[in-house]
């Protein structure tokens, strides 16, 4: 192996790697005939070294990121001897306990070979839309078990040398309710894999393998390095932080995740003592999938601006506690830990972490953001489509448009996305309606949902939907958050967001609004039965009956009585906050019709909110 590497030579290469795995991403959307996937985006790219570390990703679904290297090692580990890992090999990756996050976010991984010798790994991971089990689109809310949840392979031939496997393509379609997009699905990572192998190739006659390999060494190494010295701009500490989430089983009181970190010099423990026992519903999330979420939040908030390779977590050390909601015993049920439960929680859980971190240095305080995806609404849907075939989908990054969080020097971002997902996007709703039997009456931002503060958290969105040209109820699934256990913070003084809400009217008198040509400008403005459903749920919508779903926005920074009065005055004349808000809670009265401040009766309410909170801080 090369030993010495130019500065020049080593850029060039990162970024043709990155370009490479930036292809295999592109790849997948565009042959994949599954609308989450082509569309959204829900799906993420690796390359891994021979050994299964993680050479580069390609930032699509984050909380994947280390999952997709835990798949390579466990194939590596145990199928290397029987039945042996071979030059033009692809293998579906499935388990959860060894890898995954999700089973249905399937992994495709092929070695790549030179010469003879295996030298890396490309894996292909996207959201399938059905897997079998006892409920359709992978997220079971009512599994006890691993074996009511859908496939569940620890690594499988889909290809040998080369050659697809009939048998195995025949059984895999023998246990999803759409076989045909599940193939399709498939075949799109094996596209992807075939392409990205080929310009690793390459790169490899152009460069030469030795000096190809010695980079893949040099990333990581590299980016270990930078991990480390921002670690050791923060002060050494301990920072502690506990989250709650509503429960799919009525039996069981409100889920809790619990997080110590604790930093000396330039490494980090992650310690999980304290969370829920594991739960008899799906809620759970198996110890990779902790790991990988946890990751999630330390790279976006703290390792942005550092390659993501296995470099930068190399600093962590892991403490998580067995026959725990994060680490739960086989064979405990997993398939729902995120979006509704201990992955999207953990997620939170190491956003308010890394803040807490963050905040204590003066060097990294203004990388903070303030709580953001913590609620919100998310529904499998399935029934008979427009020509009577079974659908099923999910309303997935239509909805997850939550606020961002504020920042130490500005506002979040207005209904921009998830942390989680920089690289999804939201649904053509036209698109969709094309797809499914749906119809969307409105989708719109929502006022007073940011969290208040110096610095306002982005508001989030309301979304009000109908079934449309079926005859037939549709069944749905509410994989929600957010709803009684408020998981969106704010930060130093900053207020958290609002909870979530989901909502059906039945009976709705919105298609006798149609016919009298009226059109839907506010949900208030729908005549019928409003039924509130509760955060995770089975329930069925019929003709006429009208889905509304609110995401919650970004958590606040500061004290809210620090900002700017005419920043309030603003955000209230574009609808982002009421005026009752802007006086009981920013301290600021403006005239209703011209929006401008009153600032002698701004001063006097501001104070009368200072002497308020003494009264009450000395009782």
């Amino acid at each position: 192996m090369a030993k010495d590497l130019a500065p020049v030579l080593f850029e060039v290469l990162r970024h043709r790697i990155e370009e490479i795995v930036a292809e295999a991403y592109y790849t997948l959307a565009r042959c994949s005939g599954n609308p989450i996937i082509a569309d959204s985006g829900d799906h993420e790219e690796a390359l891994l070294d021979a050994n299964g570390s993680t050479v580069m990703v390609a930032g699509g679904i984050v909380e994947w990121t280390y999952s997709l290297e835990a798949a390579g090692k466990h194939l590596i580990e145990a199928y290397t001897d029987n039945p042996g890992i071979y030059d033009g090999d692809q293998f579906v990756f499935t388990d959860c306990y060894k890898a995954n996050v999700h089973h249905m976010d399937i992994q495709v991984l092929s070695p790549i070979f030179w010469e003879g010798r295996r030298v890396a790994w490309i894996v292909t991971a996207g959201h399938t839309m059905d897997i079998g089990g006892i409920d359709p689109a992978g997220y079971m809310l009512r599994a006890e078990n691993v074996f009511q949840e859908g496939l569940h392979l620890p690594g499988i031939k889909i290809v040998e040398r080369g050659v697809r496997r009939k048998d195995v393509e025949d059984s895999l379609k023998g246990m999803t309710r759409q076989p045909d997009l599940f193939m399709l699905d498939i075949s799109a990572r094996i596209a992807a894999n075939n392409v990205s192998s080929k310009r690793l190739k390459e790169t490899f006659e152009k460069y030469g393998i030795d000096t190809v390999l010695t980079v893949f060494q040099e990333l990581q190494d590299y980016s270990e390095r930078l991990a480390r010295a921002k670690l050791r701009k923060i002060p050494d500490g301990t920072w502690h932080a506990v989250h709650y989430m509503e429960p799919i089983r009525e039996e069981e009181s409100y889920l809790k995740l619990e997080l110590t970190a604790t930093k000396e010099n330039d490494e980090l423990t992650l310690d999980f003592t304290g969370s829920s026992p594991q739960s008899r519903g799906s809620q759970n999330i198996a110890k990779p999938g902790t790991m990988s979420n946890a990751l999630c939040s330390y790279l976006t908030m703290f390792a942005y601006d550092i390659p993501w390779s296995s470099g930068v977590w190399r600093p962590i050390k892991w403490i998580i506690p067995d026959e725990t909601i994060v680490n739960p015993k086989f064979p405990a049920a997993v398939s729902t830990n995120t979006p509704s439960g201990g992955g999207t929680e953990t997620i939170i859980l190491m956003q308010d972490i890394m803040a807490q971190m963050l905040l204590s240095s003066e060097e990294l305080k203004e990388d903070v953001y303030a709580g953001v995806s913590g609620g919100f609404t998310c529904t499998i849907d399935h029934g008979l489509d427009k020509a009577g075939e079974l659908f099923i989908t999910v309303h997935n990054m239509d909805v997850l448009i939550c606020g961002m969080g504020a920042l130490a020097d500005r506002d979040g971002e207005e209904a921009c996305a998830n942390v989680w997902t920089p690289k999804s996007q939201v649904d053509n709703l036209e698109a969709l309606e094309e797809l499914f039997p749906w119809l969307f009456l409105c989708k719109k931002e929502v006022i007073d949902t940011g969290g208040s503060g110096k610095f306002r958290g982005g508001v989030g969105t309301f979304q009000a939907v109908i079934p449309w040209d079926t005859d037939s109820s549709i069944e749905l699934h509410s994989l929600g958050l957010g709803y009684e256990a408020r998981g969106t913070y704010g930060l130093a003084g900053g207020y958290p967001s609002t909870n979530s809400l989901q909502m059906i009217i039945r009976d709705s008198d919105i298609l006798e609004q149609f016919r009298r040509r009226e059109f839907l400008s506010d949900v208030n403005e729908i005549n019928g039965k409003r039924e509130n459903r509760s955060a995770l749920g089975i329930y069925k919508l019929n003709p006429g009956d009208v889905l509304i779903q609110y995401q919650n926005g970004g958590g606040g920074f500061g004290d809210p009585i620090d900002r700017d009065p005419r920043s309030v005055a603003k955000d209230v004349e574009r609808g982002y906050v009421s005026l009752e808000t802007a006086k009981e809670t920013y301290g600021v009265l403006i005239d209703p019709d011209t929006f401008e401040v009153n600032h002698e009766a701004t001063e006097e309410r501001r104070q009368a909110i200072t002497t308020e909170r003494l009264r009450v801080g000395r009782k």
